[in-house]
């Protein structure tokens, strides 16, 4: 029998990774401009080479890429400002121009450029819009769980039960346990979000793939901001604050491996 005794709750470890990696970036931006400073001043005049300064560049483009991923991954769950995003980058950037010195080769400069450009772009890609990259994926593996999902809801939608809150189905089949849940967000009035929950008991025997989207409406964005063994947590977001309060039914989908 194992024992957790000791272990670090996991909102606990993901707070001091997320403060490790604010850290790392406040560290990052004030050397930039202690650099940008020094080289304003006339203290760097040996140009590095070529190969020091792609390398230069390729090392400071993936710290920046690093810290923004971790951040995004941590924080997201909707609250994180746009500069945790921004600041990694504009250091990088000062950075690389402190370094660029006259005498520099002019095809190792513009490699160097190219590469903080390509690296800020696909950190981006990965840390600000996640799904973009996982949604094919996720798809594929929930594939069979849909075409079960759509037996076990072949009914017409009007015979779903009154009141509807929470529905959830779980099915074994061979190494996987497909999940289907129905849930209803609730978003009160003068706000534009609602959270919701739905637990796995018992646990799964693995940590899930899921995928959410709104079944009555197409201007609500759900996301799935985190997904556990024992349950999950779902965000639906509207577009703008609503006046009174409203409903959105959320369908959820996914599968996990089983022994």
């Amino acid at each position: 029998m194992s024992s957790t005794a000791g272990a670090i709750p996991a909102p606990v470890l993901r707070q001091v990774v997320a403060a490790v990696a604010q850290s790392l970036m406040s560290l990052l931006l004030a050397l930039s401009l202690v650099m940008l400073t020094r080289r304003s001043s006339g203290a760097f005049v040996q140009p590095l080479s070529g190969l020091a300064m792609v390398a230069v560049a390729a090392a400071l483009a993936v710290v920046a890429a690093l810290v923004r991923i971790v951040i995004g991954r941590v924080l997201a769950e909707g609250r994180t400002s746009l500069a945790v995003f921004v600041l990694p980058g504009i250091a990088v950037s000062l950075l690389l121009a402190a370094f660029t010195l006259s005498g520099t080769p002019a095809l190792a400069i513009a490699i160097a450029w190219f590469v903080v450009i390509a690296c800020e772009g696909a950190s981006w890609l990965v840390a600000y819009r996640p799904e973009l990259l996982t949604r094919e994926r996720r798809r594929q593996q929930v594939g069979v769980n849909r075409a079960a999902a759509e037996e076990i809801l072949a009914e017409p939608e009007a015979e779903l039960p009154a009141g509807l809150v929470q529905q959830l189905t779980r099915i074994r089949e061979d190494d996987r346990e497909s999940i289907h849940a129905l849930l209803l967000a609730e978003i009160p009035p003068d706000d534009r979000l609602a959270i919701i929950h739905v637990a796995f008991c018992p646990p799964l025997e693995a940590t899930p793939e899921l995928i959410a989207h709104a079944l009555d409406t197409d201007d609500a964005d759900v996301r799935i901001t985190q997904a556990e063994t024992f349950g999950a947590r779902i965000e639906v977001r509207l577009p703008e604050v609503v006046i009174e309060k409203r409903n959105v039914l959320v369908e959820v989908l996914g599968s996990a491996t089983c022994q």
